[in-house]
């Protein structure tokens, strides 16, 4: 409908605390800034909006946009802000660019920009280093790249960290990449999750290039299989963003995201150490049975060192009430033990394990 809306969640009722317009087309993308200083949103008409929040109110006044920033020429797709700067933050779009921008500055130009040949779908920041920042595209990249030598001319700049997003089953030659719709890192920085598309969510620690860990619904939380005929997790149709979150706690313990079949899916995630002692990795030669019907995941540049994560195949739970259609975006809270789901439907659900919530 082309309105963000800012809900009061300390409100038994939760109403809404400020609703902000000027968006022409959908919005695809929120994100607060480092103190909650300012609100952006960008979408379908190109364009990224800054609400200036005044944070000190006990509500914040409907109005529109302080700002716009026109530089994509297609659909943006993502907004990350600093970790530590309200005045700082990154952009990408479907024009296969992303920007560095600066509130304080309207200018644009090479030393703010890179230009990739495919359509980008993601970035995020870091959440505790703040040159580091991540980025997905259309064709399966993955990349960790450092601002200090990301952008400015071509000469400057450098090649970044590539994660291994190719698959092939072990018992084929053939080769695939998963367009990777959405990035997301957990609070520490210390795990990244890949949403792909047609395949699994992926969990990599940062500073490896192979994934720890793959997250699918083969059985269900009780630990039962499907039935012949029941749907469980599957991303195929549209575009899903998942997140990392502890339900109260300071720890990132879960990773959840949406499906095709109606539902939300929280897994547990076990320790980087513990996946990594879990998943295998070979020369891709001399498969052990027991790993043949496994996806195997290879490097760009050493396709003959194959990677099979370990299978997180047991969902923790299922988030399912009150959804009629595809679940697309699930948020935890970063604080309270509350999950957020939303998608094709005009509503958004907020679950509790408690009495009092939806």
């Amino acid at each position: 409908d082309r309105l963000v809306h800012v809900w009061d969640l300390h409100r038994d009722d939760i109403p809404v605390a400020s609703t902000f317009s000027g968006p022409s087309g959908s919005v695809f993308t929120l994100a607060f800034s480092a103190s909650n200083k300012y609100l952006f949103s960008g979408g379908l008409d190109k364009s990224i909006y800054q609400y200036n929040l005044d944070v000190g109110s006990s509500s914040w006044k409907s109005e529109p946009y302080s700002k716009t920033y026109t530089h994509h020429s297609s659909d943006v797709r993502a907004v990350s802000c600093h970790p530590y700067n309200d005045e700082v933050l990154l952009s990408c779009s479907e024009d296969g660019s992303i920007f560095s921008l600066d509130t304080r500055s309207r200018r644009s130009n090479a030393q703010s920009k890179i230009l990739l040949t495919h359509e980008v779908t993601c970035v995020q920041y870091h959440p505790t280093m703040e040159h580091i920042f991540a980025t997905s595209d259309t064709s399966g990249h993955v990349n960790l790249r450092d601002a200090r030598m990301a952008f400015g001319s071509g000469s400057q700049r450098r090649n970044s960290g590539v994660y291994a997003t190719t698959i092939q089953q072990p018992k084929t030659l053939c080769y695939a990449r998963p367009s990777a719709s959405s990035i997301v890192f957990d609070r520490t920085g210390s795990r990244l999750a890949v949403t792909f598309s047609r395949f699994y969510p992926t969990i990599y620690s940062v500073s490896d290039i192979y994934p720890v860990a793959i997250c699918s619904g083969r059985f269900f939380p009780s630990g039962d299989r499907p039935p012949e005929g029941e749907r469980t997790y599957e991303n195929s149709v549209t575009i899903k963003h998942g997140s990392f979150g502890g339900l109260g706690k300071e720890e990132d313990e879960f990773y959840t995201a949406g499906s095709d079949d109606f539902r939300g899916y929280v897994w547990k995630i076990p320790s980087s150490a513990d996946l990594e002692r879990r998943r295998t990795i070979s020369n891709g030669l001399g498969w052990p049975p027991e790993l043949e019907d496994k996806i195997a995941f290879c490097s760009a540049s050493a396709k003959e060192k194959l990677c099979i994560p370990a299978e997180l195949h047991t969902p923790a739970f299922h988030l399912h009430a009150g959804h009629d259609s595809i679940v697309n975006t699930v948020l935890m809270h970063p604080a309270h033990a509350l999950i957020a789901t939303a998608g094709i439907e005009r509503h958004v659900l907020l679950h509790s394990p408690t009495t009092g919530a939806p």
